[in-house]
């Protein structure tokens, strides 16, 4: 069953790999449109700053692929089959909320019939109602700015830099057609 909902303004784009078992965060984002994916054996749940829950959102690992065989000769299609992958990097979109502070991700155990967190991934970054009291986060956002705002400058810098190149590059073009003209 598709997880797709159009009920939200905008959501959290998770980007996850997946290798060998192993569920791994990679990046996120927030976006205006979701992308599609299928419920299957794990379990989003995003939990405010107060670890409440907020939603729930089933997801599965698409590392199953299709695949036909074509006969070259006739172009028709002989057989197929699947095959499961070990190793795959996928995107699962989330409704975003202004309290949110985590995802935590949980596997269904077969074992034990139970879900199993595997995952906790902060989005405290992305909040507009951060408590007062929460401390961390506060301080992670200022690490944040600081590293923007040394990368804006870093960008800014490349372009002086680069401005400076092609001035000093013209500057030798010239230096050079001014000799040849007087040899």
């Amino acid at each position: 069953m598709a997880q797709y909902s159009m009920a939200y303004d905008k959501y959290y784009n998770i980007n996850l790999e997946y290798n060998k078992g192993s569920l791994n965060y990679i990046d996120s984002e927030i976006i205006l449109n979701p992308n599609l994916f299928f419920s299957g054996e794990y379990y989003a749940d995003l939990i405010s700053f107060d670890n409440k829950l907020l939603n729930r959102t089933s997801f599965s690992v698409p590392n199953m692929i299709f695949y036909d065989i074509v006969d070259e000769k006739t172009g028709e299609i002989i057989g197929g089959g699947n095959r499961i992958i070990n190793q795959t990097k996928f995107t699962i979109s989330l409704p975003y909320y202004e309290n949110a502070k985590e995802i935590r991700i949980s596997k269904l155990n077969i074992t034990t019939n139970k879900y199993d967190k595997i995952l906790a991934i902060d989005v405290s970054y992305y909040a507009k109602e951060i408590p007062k009291s929460y401390k961390f986060v506060k301080e992670n956002l200022t690490v944040k700015e600081e590293i923007k705002e040394k990368k804006e400058a870093a960008d800014q810098n490349m372009i002086i830099y680069g401005f400076i190149g092609v001035i000093l590059l013209l500057f030798v073009i010239v230096l050079y057609l001014i000799k040849r003209r007087n040899d």
